[in-house]
């Protein structure tokens, strides 16, 4: 007995054995294969690496430079309908593009020119360029044409190359310039027309981190817009454009806490639909009768009791340096609510005219007063400021 369990005793080490080594050559054969798709799989990869870099240089060395547009390209090219600009957009598309018909570059620059300059548009480092050259790339063919629909996307673009779009806090179908420019961010409201487009009566992009200038192709949007805000944006700078006083169907329009500089825009309070205007922690300058001047520089106060003109609620300039002052036309805003113009340089007294709005909607009437060594004065004033 004591010999056939020696016996089994090692039979069983044997076989242990024997499962032991079968292992580790199984882990062997496993390495060794593993260790051979790798470096396969890592020399195939390297190759497919050498040979993107391959053509990207090939292609590179084979891209046209294209060149800045100039007008000479047009006026002095043979062909009067602008091949070279055609030719130079379509060189710049890719191959799977459809190209552009040089019948739409003339359309285009047709819709275009009566709001900006030749020049201008074929200089494709100014943003009205860049605009142009975009718009280019959405037309296929003259028959897709819509000038409304072009003056539009047009105005929008130029704001965003002008305002440094591409750091706007939010710029969702900005980027790309989305087919529906009614969804883009900012553009709040949009009215159908009656030849089926759609125009914008709504832009809001204030507190968006804008930087830069207004452009004056923001006034493309002068017949449809009826609220404008840009405000709360401190790097943006340069002159209110003069064209804002064109808005005639403007309702708000807030351009607050800027650096904006220059006069107020010309007969801005003429526009008889306008009830609230927020001009207020700018660096604005000029005297507030410029408000009231139509373009033959007489005063329209009668203006406003002609047409009843009496939607302006809120009117607030305080923090800039206006100067001169206080224009009696405002006692024309009976439904004024709110009337700020103290941290200004304005002097002179308050007329009886607009205190006698105290006993109507005013409410808010805030002024630098007379204490203050020589500013206007002001018996009727909610609040008086003094430096």
């Amino acid at each position: 007995k004591r010999s056939l369990y020696k016996e089994e005793q090692q039979n069983r080490r044997r076989e242990r054995k024997t499962i032991l080594i079968c292992c580790v050559i199984f882990a062997m054969i496993l390495g060794v294969v593993f260790g051979i798709v790798f470096h396969k799989l890592r020399k195939n990869n390297t190759k497919e690496q050498n040979a993107i870099a391959q053509d990207q240089d090939s292609l590179d060395s084979v891209a046209p430079t294209l060149t800045p547009i100039t007008v000479d390209m047009i006026n002095d090219n043979e062909d009067p309908q602008n091949q070279a600009v055609t030719d130079m957009i379509n060189d710049g598309r890719e191959d799977e593009d459809p190209p552009i018909q040089n019948q739409a570059v003339v359309a285009i620059l047709n819709v275009l020119e009566s709001h900006t300059d030749r020049n201008i548009l074929l200089d494709s480092s100014t943003p009205q360029g860049q605009a142009f050259i975009k718009i280019l790339e959405e037309v296929i063919s003259i028959d897709t044409i819509n000038p409304f629909r072009v003056e539009q996307r047009y105005a929008l673009m130029v704001i965003y190359y002008s305002t440094t779009g591409e750091r706007w806090l939010l710029r969702n179908g900005w980027e790309r310039f989305d087919d529906d420019h009614c969804s883009w961010f900012g553009v709040t409201s949009c009215k159908q027309t009656e030849d089926d487009s759609f125009a914008i009566t709504g832009l809001d992009l204030s507190h968006n981190n804008l930087a830069g200038s207004i452009p004056s192709e923001i006034c493309i949007l002068s017949s449809t817009i009826e609220q404008l805000h840009m405000g709360d944006n401190i790097l943006l700078e340069g002159h209110i454009p003069q064209c804002i006083a064109q808005f005639k169907n403007l309702i708000e329009l807030t351009m607050d806490d800027c650096r904006l500089q220059g006069p107020l825009p010309q007969g801005l309070l003429t526009i008889p639909t306008l009830e609230i205007v927020h001009l207020h922690d700018n660096q604005l300058t000029g005297t507030m009768d410029t408000l009231f001047l139509k373009n033959n520089n007489i005063m329209a106060s009668n203006v406003f009791r002609i047409q009843r003109s009496q939607n302006l609620k809120e009117f607030k300039a305080y923090s800039n340096q206006l100067s001169g002052t206080i224009p009696d036309a405002l006692s024309s805003f009976s439904w004024l609510e709110s009337l700020w113009l103290n941290d200004n340089n304005l002097s002179g007294d308050v007329s009886s005219g607009v205190c006698d709005l105290r006993s109507m909607f005013l409410s808010e009437l805030i002024m630098d007063c007379v204490s203050c060594e020589g500013n206007s004065a002001c018996d009727c004033c909610t609040m008086c400021y003094c430096d």
